[in-house]
C-alpha cells in the first residue's frame, strides 16, 4: 500500500503572513504619500490660498505635531479597538481630513484639519508593526519588515509624480480629494482583509512606561534611530545644496543619482530582509551601520568619482537600516508593550534626527563646511554600531 507523503509543517518561528505584510505595505505607502504630497503641492497651494511662504511651511509643523501626538496615543486606541481597527481608523481619518481640506478656503480650518490629519496618520505605525510581529515567526521577521518597508520607498518615488499629474491636468484640490477617497476605500479593505489578525494593543500605563524609559536598550535604540534618520532626512535635505554650491556638480546630475538610488533601494531592502533572517539581526545591523557611516563620511570628500559613488550608495544603505532595526526592536520588548515602545522611540528619533540634525547641517553649511558635518555624522554612526552588542533581547 502506497504511503501518503508526509506533509511538511513549518516551525512556528519561521511562519510569515505575506498577505498581511503586503496589505500593511500598501497602508504605509498611502500613509507616507499623504505626508510627502504637500511638499510638491506647496507652491500652487500658496498661490490659490493667497498665503506666504511662512504660513505655507507651517503646514508641515502641524502635520508633524499631530503625527507625534497620534503615535503617543495609539496605545490607548489599539487597546480599545485592536490593532486591526487602529490601522483602518488611521487611514480612514486621514482620508476624511484630505477630503475636507480639498473643499476648504479658510486657512484656520485647513490648519485644524492638517493637525487632525497628522494625528490620524500617527495612529498607524505602532499598530501596523505590532500586527506584523504578531503574525510572523521570529526567524522571518526580517523578510516581513522588508516587505512592509517597500511602501515608504515607493511613496518617495510616487509623490512628486502624483502631484505633478494633478497640477498639470487639474488642481491640488482634486488631487487631495481623490487621494482622500482612496484612503477611505483602503481603510475598509484593511478592516475586512485583516479580520482575525491583530490583537489588542497595550495602553500607556505608569508600569510599562517606567519599564521602557528606564531601560538602557530603549535609549540605545532612540540614539540609533536618531542617527539613521539624520543620515536619511538630514543628509537628503542639504545634499543638493552642498553638491551644487560647494562641489560644483550640475543639479541634473545630482537629482539623477539620487533618483536612481531611491529606485535601487527597493531591491536592496528586500535583499537585506533575506540576509537578516539568514545571518542574524545584530550582525547584519552592525554591517549596515558601519557601511552607512562610511558612505556618509565619503560625502565629505572632494574627489568627483568618490562623491558620485557615495551619492548613489549612501541612500540605498541607510534605507536598509530601518527594516533590520525594526526586526531588532521586535524582540526587545514583550508583545503587550511593543506598540508602546515603538510609539516612544520613533517620535523621539524624528524630532532629533529629522529636526535637529538638518538644522546643525545647515549651520555648518552657512560656514561653508558641509563636509565636516558629513565626516562627523559618518564617524558617529560607525562608532555607535558597537552598542548593538550590549543590547539584550527580552521579548523573544
Amino acid at each position: 500500500m502506497r504511503q501518503k507523503p508526509a506533509v511538511r509543517v513549518e516551525p512556528d518561528d519561521v511562519r510569515i503572513d505575506v498577505r498581511t505584510a503586503m496589505f500593511l505595505a500598501g497602508a504605509v505607502f498611502l500613509n507616507l504619500l499623504v505626508r510627502m504630497l504637500f511638499s510638491p503641492l506647496l507652491v500652487v497651494m500658496e498661490a490659490d490660498l493667497g498665503i506666504s511662504h511662512k504660513e505655507a511651511t507651517q503646514f508641515f509643523l502641524l502635520i508633524s505635531a499631530g503625527y507625534s501626538i497620534g503615535m503617543l496615543f495609539s496605545g490607548y486606541v489599539s487597546k480599545k479597538v485592536t490593532h486591526r481597527g487602529t490601522v483602518a481608523l488611521a487611514l480612514g481619518t486621514g482620508g476624511v481630513c484630505l477630503f475636507c481640506i480639498s473643499f476648504l478656503f479658510s486657512l484656520h480650518l485647513i490648519r485644524f484639519f492638517l493637525f487632525i490629519l497628522g494625528g490620524g496618520l500617527g495612529l498607524y505605525l505602532p499598530s501596523g508593526l505590532a500586527t506584523i510581529r504578531e503574525t510572523t515567526g521570529a526567524r522571518s521577521l526580517g523578510k516581513a519588515f522588508s516587505i512592509h518597508e517597500i511602501g515608504p520607498n515607493l511613496s518617495l518615488i510616487f509623490a512628486p509624480l502624483y502631484a505633478q499629474a494633478f497640477i498639470a491636468n487639474g488642481s491640488w484640490r482634486v488631487g487631495l480629494a481623490v487621494l482622500g477617497g482612496i484612503l477611505i476605500l483602503y481603510s475598509g479593505v484593511l478592516f475586512v482583509s485583516l479580520r482575525g489578525v491583530g490583537g489588542a494593543g497595550g495602553g500607556v500605563t505608569l508600569k510599562n512606561l517606567t519599564s521602557i524609559l528606564t531601560s538602557g536598550r530603549f535609549w540605545i535604540m532612540v540614539l540609533l534611530f536618531c542617527l539613521a534618520i539624520g543620515a536619511q532626512l538630514g543628509v537628503y535635505s542639504v545634499l543638493p545644496t552642498y553638491l551644487v554650491a560647494e562641489r560644483g556638480m550640475p543639479l541634473r546630475t545630482v537629482n539623477r543619482y539620487i533618483g536612481i538610488s531611491r529606485i535601487s533601494g527597493i531591491g536592496a531592502i528586500f535583499l537585506i530582509g533575506l540576509f537578516t533572517d539568514r545571518f542574524g539581526v545584530k550582525r547584519v545591523l552592525f554591517s549596515v551601520m558601519v557601511l552607512s557611516g562610511l558612505t556618509t563620511a565619503l560625502l565629505g570628500f572632494s574627489v568627483r568619482q568618490v562623491l558620485l559613488f557615495s551619492v548613489f550608495l549612501q541612500p540605498i544603505i541607510i534605507e536598509c537600516f530601518f527594516p533590520v532595526a525594526l526586526t531588532e526592536t521586535a524582540v526587545m520588548w514583550p508583545q503587550r508593550s511593543y506598540n508602546v515602545a515603538i510609539s516612544l522611540v520613533i517620535p523621539s528619533a524624528l524630532l532629533i534626527g529629522g529636526g535637529v540634525f538638518p538644522m546643525l547641517m545647515g549651520l555648518l553649511g552657512e560656514r561653508g563646511n558641509f563636509a565636516l558635518g558629513f565626516w562627523l555624522l559618518g564617524a558617529v554612526i560607525a562608532g555607535c554600531a558597537g552598542l548593538l552588542f550590549v543590547l539584550r533581547d527580552e521579548g523573544a
